[in-house]
């Protein structure tokens, strides 16, 4: 290094140098044509860190598939530099990516955004984007009162409705009635003047995705007991 240091804490290794070394390590009978490229520069001095890859760009399903979680290999890389160029970074980019309307698993190659000053220890990862579909399900469940005072009963015509909904297939089967509630509000009674009120979707599970409830309002009979 104290050799060959030049300004900047680089280092640079012309072709002759290199060609000196490099034919040592070749039999006597064999003739080192060319060196390409004809001079190597190093940094010197340089800070390294590892830092996690991100995906620049947009990864999107198609309606009625759920993305899983999106595995990156190497999930993260080693990254030499000088200090000026790397103290304020966070994450290592990866170049642009456009993966939309996908309705199967994929898995693909990607480079990483190259910055001047900087090395990496990859200089691509592989993206695997898991991929399920959506399916519809509904249950039928009683229609419940919240919030009415003890002296009252509610009873609504019809008792009971449908929830409908989307639910990734891999949790189908973890999805079960008591999971939601349907009723009507107090509140939505109290001073209501129409025969008829709208239902509310009182539970639901986080897994589920566009819930509709059939139908969206009922008739009611208000009984004081």
């Amino acid at each position: 290094y104290s050799e060959f240091q030049r300004q900047e804490g680089r280092l640079t290794l012309p072709s002759s140098v290199l060609k000196n070394h490099l034919s040592e390590q070749l039999a006597k009978s064999t003739e080192l044509v060319s060196i390409q490229p004809d001079t190597l520069i190093y940094y010197t001095q340089e800070s390294f860190n590892k830092y996690p890859v991100a995906i620049s760009g947009e990864i999107s399903s198609a309606k009625q598939y759920e993305i899983g979680n999106i595995e990156i290999t190497p999930d993260s890389v080693w990254v030499f530099g000088s200090t000026t160029a790397t103290d304020t970074m966070t994450a290592i980019f990866t170049e642009n990516v456009s993966r939309t309307e996908i309705r199967d698993s994929i898995s693909f190659d990607v480079d990483l955004q190259k910055r001047q000053g900087l090395r990496y220890s990859v200089e691509k990862v592989n993206v695997k984007v898991p991929v399920t579909p959506y399916t519809e399900k509904s249950f039928e469940l009683e229609i419940k009162g919240m919030g009415f005072p003890a002296a009252y009963a509610l009873k609504a015509l019809p008792s009971k409705a449908k929830v409908v909904f989307n639910v990734n297939i891999l949790q189908i089967d973890s999805i079960q009635p008591s999971d939601f509630e349907v009723g009507i509000m107090y509140g939505d009674i109290y001073g209501n003047k129409s025969e008829r009120v709208a239902l509310t979707l009182l539970k639901h599970p986080e897994a589920v995705r566009d819930i509709r409830i059939i139908p969206k309002e009922v008739e009611y009979i208000l009984e004081y007991r």
